[in-house]
């Protein structure tokens, strides 16, 4: 977890890697939903942006490995971005 300051506040961020797993458990939980597209989404954009397939993958095998799967589903599906 990262700390950052907004305006007076500060505020604790989750890291984009953790981010990304956690979004992998919540589409596992909601996919046929919009907010089941938008997690796909957003898991395609952090691994495509300020994370890495292997960051996500490494903390969902030491967490939670039956959600490898998913995350594969995800990652085959087209939008990736």
């Amino acid at each position: 977890m990262l700390t950052r300051r907004f305006k007076k506040w500060m505020l604790h961020v989750v890291q984009p890697d953790f981010l990304a797993a956690m979004k992998v458990k919540a589409y596992s939980e909601r996919a046929d939903t919009q907010k089941g597209e938008q997690d796909r989404r957003d898991v395609q954009r952090l691994v495509a942006g300020p994370t890495t397939e292997a960051t996500v993958r490494s903390i969902l095998e030491r967490h939670r490995p039956d959600l490898l799967e998913i995350l594969d589903e995800i990652l085959r599906t087209p939008g990736r971005t």
